[in-house]
């Protein structure tokens, strides 16, 4: 029995070296997935950068509308302010695959 606790304390430094590399080798495969080999042209970086600017800064405005709000606003029943926004979500949806509605 103490055999085996002295192969246990041991071994048990090995075992840590070997998580902590499996950790390390874990991170840096995530990093290889999400960082492409050849970066893009700086204007695609810009462009990236500007974009997602411009819909931080919209969605931070706080300027929008409810369902029932748009309704009124265009003249559409308020009773079902959802109807007329699906309808022109599925329009858009199945033209987009060509199909006509």
């Amino acid at each position: 029995m103490r055999g085996l606790a002295d192969t246990l304390v041991s071994i048990a430094p090995l075992v840590r070296t070997i998580l902590m590399s499996r950790q390390r080798e874990a991170i840096s495969t995530i990093i290889d997935a999400l960082v492409p080999d050849v970066l893009p042209p700086q204007h695609v970086l810009t462009q990236a950068r500007m974009a997602a600017e411009a819909r931080r800064e919209v969605l931070e405005s706080g300027g929008w509308l409810t369902a029932p709000q748009v309704a009124t606003m265009a003249g559409f029943s308020t009773s079902n302010p959802r109807a007329q926004p699906n309808k022109w979500k599925n329009k858009a949806a199945s033209s987009q695959f060509g199909i006509g509605v």
